[in-house]
């Protein structure tokens, strides 16, 4: 289940996310661009937050939500943005965001916190005695 919707989009930027992705100018959003933005936006929220929470996410946060929102809008525009442009800044602030929760400096509210890393318990090797050291092989 995606973390967005079309109708989370549609809330948030109204008209112009129709016109944004109506690709074929029938006045209704084409769905497999929606799909495809929305699809991009999951697959990077997972790419940060696989770092320290199981992925997908479920159920979906109302913060992920706006995240995915975000990314997605930002993905619609298909690079025809300025770096001031409202939806850069959104997707970058989202990106930064989701930067601090895989670094572990921001939670993802609304989840349980994840658990610390188990400690594998590793192999540890050892050996016999050195064959080889300064002292026998001094003079060769």
């Amino acid at each position: 289940m995606p973390y967005a919707s079309q109708d989370d989009l549609l809330r948030r930027y109204g008209d112009a996310f129709i016109q944004r992705a109506d690709r074929d100018r029938d006045g209704v959003a084409d769905a497999a661009v929606v799909d495809l933005a929305l699809a991009d936006a999951d697959a990077e929220i997972d790419g940060w937050l696989a770092r320290r929470y199981p992925v997908p996410v479920s159920p979906v946060p109302e913060r992920l939500r706006g995240l995915a929102a975000d990314i997605a809008w930002y993905r619609l525009h298909g690079g025809e943005v300025d770096d001031k442009s409202p939806a850069r800044v959104a997707y970058l602030d989202a990106v930064s965001y989701l930067r601090r929760v895989a670094e572990g400096s921001a939670d993802l509210p609304g989840t349980a916190s994840p658990a610390p890393a188990a400690l594998s318990g590793g192999r540890v090797c050892g050996g016999g005695r050195r064959t080889f050291s300064r002292s026998s092989l001094r003079g060769l």
